[in-house]
This record gives structure tokens, C-alpha cells and sequence, in this order.
């Protein structure tokens, strides 16, 4: 499977990896990528973390029990940076206003 990491998780641990497994949990890979300190706190992901098997969100698939297997993409994207949050809440009374 392919496992691509996006913006600050991906200044850390690489653009991409390539693992050899038949079928794993989005859990067990984590814990077998050694990356859970990034991704899970008290068993669940961290609040803006997102990640996506083959395009889907797993919070729309059976969270981190979401099965993967060796032909399925997954990508890791952190939460923006708090102040990313902060200028688009700033920009959204502006934006109307100009609508």
C-alpha cells in the first residue's frame, strides 16, 4: 500500500512509504509506522486530522478500525496550524460583505 503524509507530517516523516501487507487497521498501521504521538490522542484522532483510504474519509468508514489492504492509498493530513484557522475565520465576514 501507499501511505502519503501532507504538510508538517510530511516535513517529518517523507513524502511517501510503501508497505508490503496483505490487510491492516488504520490503528495498526500507525502504531506499526510509529506515528500515533502525531495522529491519536485518548484512542481517537486528533481534533482536524484527517485521513483518507483511497480517497474516502475514514470518519466515514469505520474510523480507525478501517481496513486497508495492499493495493489501497492512504493519506495522513495534520490539522491546519491554528493560525491558518484564525485568518479564514477572520476572512469569512469580509468575504460576505463583498458578495
Amino acid at each position: 500500500m501507499r501511505v502519503n503524509f501532507y504538510s508538517s507530517l510530511r516535513e517529518k516523516f517523507g513524502k511517501r512509504v510503501e508497505i508490503d501487507k496483505e490487510e491492516i487497521s488504520i490503528n495498526s498501521l500507525i502504531e506499526m509506522l510509529g506515528i500515533k504521538e502525531y495522529i491519536v490522542e485518548n484512542d481517537n484522532l486528533l481534533l482536524g486530522m484527517m485521513i483518507l483510504v483511497n480517497g474516502k474519509n475514514i470518519a466515514h468508514l469505520k474510523g480507525l478500525e478501517t481496513i486497508v489492504k495492499n493495493n489501497d492509498n492512504v493519506d495522513f493530513f495534520p490539522p491546519p496550524p491554528p493560525h491558518i484557522v484564525c485568518i479564514n475565520r477572520d476572512i469569512i465576514p469580509f468575504l460576505k460583505r463583498r458578495t
